[in-house]
C-alpha cells in the first residue's frame, strides 16, 4: 500500500508492516484502541479527535512460529511508537503520529500503512521526502 503524499494523522485502525524476531512472525495488525488518546477538546465532524501520539501504547501482537517444530520464544510482544515526521504541531500538548512514523516490536522498526483518519486535517509540519 502507497504511503499518501498529504500527513494523515494515525489513528487506532492504522495497520502497521509484519516482522520477524527470532523464531516469530508477527503480522502486521491494527494498532487498536487500547492506547489510543481521545482530546477532550479537539472535535472533527462532532466526535472527539483520536490519535496516538509517543506516550500511547498500542495493543500488543501476538507472534506465531516461523517453523512448525520451533515455538515462539515471545508469543505475545508489546509495541512502541516511534514518532519521526511531525517535529512542531501539537494537538492537546501531544504530537501525533502521522503518515511515515512507525512501530517498533522487540527491536524492529515497523513502518504505518494506513488506513489514515481525517485526510482533510493536515499537519503541514510534515516534511515531505525530497524527489530524486
Amino acid at each position: 500500500m502507497p504511503l499518501p503524499t498529504s500527513p494523515n494523522i494515525v489513528a487506532d485502525a492504522c495497520i502497521d508492516t509484519p516482522s520477524v524476531q527470532g523464531t516469530c512472525v508477527y503480522d502486521g495488525q491494527p494498532l487498536g484502541p487500547a492506547g489510543i488518546f481521545v482530546s477532550p477538546n479537539v472535535f472533527v465532524k462532532g466526535a472527539p479527535l483520536k490519535f496516538y501520539h509517543s506516550a500511547t501504547v498500542p495493543d500488543t501482537i501476538t507472534g506465531k512460529p516461523n517453523n512448525p517444530l520451533v515455538p515462539c520464544v515471545v508469543p505475545v510482544a508489546p509495541r512502541k511508537t516511534l514518532p519521526a515526521r511531525n517535529k512542531t504541531v501539537t494537538i492537546n500538548k501531544f504530537l501525533p503520529l502521522v503518515t511515515g512514523d512507525a512501530t517498533e516490536v522487540l527491536g524492529t522498526k515497523r513502518l504505518l500503512l494506513g488506513p489514515y483518519v481525517h485526510p482533510t486535517l493536515i499537519i503541514s509540519a510534515y516534511e515531505k521526502p525530497s524527489a530524486g
